[in-house]
């Protein structure tokens, strides 16, 4: 009987978030299991991602909270030189740029502990991540870049995995603006469970890491 009581009184207290957000992604891209050493020539890319989201308070400090999100990552492969001309070095290489669009799905679970005016809140949970789409861009660097080729990626290929899994960690602080208008600010770490690319020539996959900083505003209902 308690039980339930405290359950009926835990539901009239809940209550249901709606929101958008966009974050600036710093992507980090793994290259594991491979023969061939790629650490050097692999080249962090600046993302982004955005879209809306659901949050459900379960109890005044736990919630769960779903995302849907279209997410821009890439990373590149740079390979460079020098010679002298003049008495000067000038550069020369080369740059393969590969951008893919994703469509992430985080599941989330939400502890928030009150510091007065704000929320601040820790979460985790994992993500299904959709490619969508995605192109390979190779640059000729010198003096000045000049682009070569631009070529779509080719998904459906046995070695590209299109739906993969990652997991994720989370901080940040929640400021109530009104009573019903909220504000967000965190940071979330995502890394990888499964390859989005499988190399079997070398015995390589590919895994992407990331760090997403964000902002987004809710409306509580």
């Amino acid at each position: 009987m308690l039980c339930a009581i405290s359950f009926i009184a835990n539901k009239s207290q809940a209550q249901f978030t709606t929101g958008i957000k966009a974050n600036t992604v710093f992507n980090d891209t793994e290259i594991v299991s491979g023969a061939v050493d790629l650490d050097n020539t692999v080249k962090t890319m600046q993302g982004y991602s955005i879209g809306g989201f659901a949050e459900y308070d379960v109890s005044n400090n736990w919630s769960l909270n779903a995302e849907l999100l279209y997410k821009h990552i890439g990373f590149q492969l740079v390979e460079s030189t020098s010679f002298g001309l003049f008495g000067l070095d000038i550069p020369l290489g080369a740059t393969l740029r590969t951008t893919v669009n994703y469509l992430e799905m985080p599941l989330l679970v939400k502890y928030k502990h009150d510091l007065g005016r704000v929320k601040a809140y820790v979460e985790a949970g994992p993500s299904i991540n959709y490619a969508l789409n995605g192109k390979v861009k190779t640059v000729a660097n010198s003096i000045l870049d000049f682009n070569i080729t631009e070529t779509d990626l080719n998904l459906g290929a046995d070695s590209y995995n299109r739906l993969n899994t990652s997991g994720n960690l989370g901080i940040g602080i929640i400021y109530p603006y009104t009573e019903q208008v909220t504000l967000t600010a965190g940071i979330r770490y995502s890394k990888d469970l499964s390859n989005s690319v499988n190399l079997p020539v070398v015995n390589a996959g590919i895994k992407n890491n990331s760090i997403a900083l964000g902002i987004g505003v809710a409306t509580r209902f």
